[in-house]
């Protein structure tokens, strides 16, 4: 009966120890200290490869729409869209986990084609209508209605997220690069840029 409690405090021990390990490898949570919106644009350039006119923000009056819907459900793929009203449906197989790395690259590259011409998948939809995007870089609203027919992937990355969806980003840039860049993919920041200056 004695080793009953300890082998249950060596399961919580190795579970705290596994989360500790995790947080420390994924640099997830780290103090966010940044002081201007171009000084974290160049961490994010420089670090993860975004392209920094296609960081996005949300101002102060939808800031708290974006953060709900991501933290409801989207992960870190959004969608993507021909413009600000016509989005691909998502498959079934994404939807039965849209957490799932595989999954969201495997979406992006089957919705490549389907960006020119009539599709099933097309619907119409306010997704990304709904929040008032600007570009970091220079404060300028997000304008995706013009006529180059070009998919739009939209994605989330929040900085208290850290390394986690590394991988994942890199597999989508490489798509990009590999489509010879026939697609925009856009990054939408989670983390409150309208409270920081330029």
């Amino acid at each position: 009966m004695k080793t009953t409690p300890i082998l249950l405090f060596a399961i919580v021990f190795s579970l705290a120890s596994c989360k500790n390990y995790l947080a420390a490898k994924y640099k997830i949570n780290q103090p966010f200290t940044f002081k201007t919106k171009h000084e974290y644009l160049d961490y994010l350039q420089q670090k993860k490869h975004f392209e920094k006119d296609k960081i996005l923000y949300v101002d102060a009056s939808t800031y708290s729409k974006l953060f709900n819907a991501i933290s409801n459900g989207y992960a870190v793929y959004y969608g993507s869209f021909l413009n600000d009203s016509t989005e691909i449906k998502k498959s079934a197989q994404l939807m039965i986990n849209e957490a799932c790395m595989g999954r969201m690259d495997a979406e992006i590259k089957k919705n490549i084609p389907r960006q020119n011409g009539f599709d099933s998948l097309l619907t119409r939809s306010e997704n990304i209508r709904q929040f008032k995007l600007l570009h970091a870089i220079d404060n300028s609203p997000l304008n995706i209605n013009g006529n180059d027919g070009r998919l739009k992937v939209f994605m989330s990355f929040g900085f208290a997220q850290g390394a986690v969806y590394d991988e994942l980003y890199k597999e989508v840039y490489k798509t990009y690069t590999d489509s010879n860049q026939s697609f925009d993919v856009y990054i939408m920041l989670i983390d409150p840029l309208y409270q920081m200056p330029d």
